[in-house]
């Protein structure tokens, strides 16, 4: 029972670094702080205040650089390899290693967060280019993802079955949604 609890509370934390790849280590940095949770003491590094004083900075960064559309294109293509290192570490993070070794947590951190982000990354153009109205809201949505992804993260440690629980249904929701989106632009074949 304990393998599958720290598993979905992994993933509910790992699948949120999808979108946004600071938030959910923010949030592990602050619980671990403030001792509502134990943090794995390999990655330990996580409750210290140079970390939550670097990850708020990156927080805000974050959001700031999914709202414009200058930089948006160029960070979408740098969180290719920024959401799987954070997925990691954040599964890693929470996952103690006498549950999952640590190197196998962070490559299932690292897998669950790239697959979020790559549907992120089809979903978000697939929504926006079905209506204009869409493209008018675009930074609603993106502030829409970072709610979620702040939501899930405190979940997933709070009450890791919930959290983890959600965390894949919203995959799970995106990957379909982004494929009906995509398919219904394609145009009939005769």
């Amino acid at each position: 029972m304990d393998l599958l609890l720290r598993l979905f509370g992994g993933l509910g934390i790992a699948i949120p670094c999808g979108f946004n790849p600071y938030l959910p280590l923010l949030v592990i940095s602050v619980a671990g702080m403030g001792k509502l949770t134990t943090l794995n003491p390999d990655i330990g590094f996580l409750s210290s205040w140079t970390a939550l004083i670097v990850l708020a900075i990156l927080v805000g960064l974050d959001i700031v650089a999914d709202k414009l559309p200058q930089i948006e294109n160029f960070y979408r293509w740098v969180n290719l390899l920024v959401c799987p290192i954070t997925g990691g570490l954040a599964m890693a993070a929470i996952t103690p290693s006498n549950v999952i070794a640590t190197p196998a947590s962070f490559a299932i951190g690292l897998i669950a967060s790239e697959l979020m982000h790559l549907v992120k990354n089809g979903l978000r153009p697939a929504l926006i280019n079905s209506s204009k109205m869409a493209l008018a809201f675009e930074s609603m949505i993106s502030m829409g993802e970072d709610m979620l992804v702040g939501v899930l993260a405190i979940l997933s440690i709070g009450v890791a079955i919930l959290g983890g629980s959600l965390s894949i249904l919203t995959l799970g929701i995106s990957f379909w949604w982004m494929a009906r989106l995509k398919r219904r632009k394609q145009p009939a074949k005769i």
